[in-house]
């Protein structure tokens, strides 16, 4: 992955998939959008701060056409609110919330609330007048991290608008200091890939002793980790 931040907030990503090919995505923020046509995706793909995926591209043979995705706008819907809900329904997944995907946590989100669902079933049974509320009150929590993730990361750039959770600024510019800490601390790459992962709330990067390690980390030589 090869992230330009500022002031364009280019995205660049190759993974490898079956067959002995990659599958490349170029993203970037608002009225930014990457191009379709070959040269000029190319081209996209040369801004980014590494010549990694440019190069490969200049050397790869596409099994397809370049695909666009546009996305307007995260959206969090709070149906725990809800005062009333219809009898045998229930919403799930990108309804409830969805978040910007350059983030990656769509499905992870989706998943999360599936198992906040079998949870409640197996709590309240499958035929329950609260089995919806219950479920909704779960999903709510489920869908809090990746939603202040992506909330965090997309208001990173100054260009986007909407409701700012509590304390984004600062949130900010601290996890700018934990990414660069990424470079050069073993421990906080570790912990930071489990955050982004879901595997760890966000509050374990904010330990007494992670905030010191990425204080740190600026200090000691690139390259040697802890």
């Amino acid at each position: 992955m090869v992230d330009d931040p500022a002031p364009r907030h280019r995205i660049g990503i190759m993974v490898p998939v079956e067959g002995d090919r990659w599958i490349v995505t170029l993203a970037s923020f608002h009225d930014d959008g990457p191009p379709t046509e070959p040269a000029a995706y190319a081209d996209f793909a040369r801004s980014l701060p590494s010549p990694l995926i440019a190069d490969v591209l200049a050397q790869a043979e596409a099994p397809s056409p370049v695909l666009t995705h546009r996305m307007p706008t995260s959206l969090r819907r709070h149906v725990e609110g809800l005062k009333q809900t219809p009898a045998g329904f229930l919403v799930l997944g990108d309804a409830i919330c969805s978040v910007n995907p350059v983030h990656a946590h769509g499905m992870s989100s989706a998943a999360l609330q599936a198992s906040a669902l079998d949870r409640a079933i197996t709590r309240h049974g499958p035929t329950s007048p609260g089995l919806v509320r219950a479920f909704y009150r779960r999903a709510a929590r489920a869908v809090d991290v990746p939603w202040r993730l992506a909330a965090w990361a997309d208001f990173a750039d100054p260009r986007t608008t909407g409701p700012r959770p509590a304390a984004t600024d600062l949130v900010s510019r601290y996890l700018d200091k934990v990414f660069r800490a990424c470079h050069t601390s073993v421990p906080v790459a570790r912990q930071t890939l489990r955050v982004q992962n879901l595997l760890a709330r966000p509050e374990t990067l904010l330990t007494p002793a992670m905030i010191l390690r990425v204080l740190l980390a600026p200090r000691r030589t690139p390259g040697l980790g802890e």
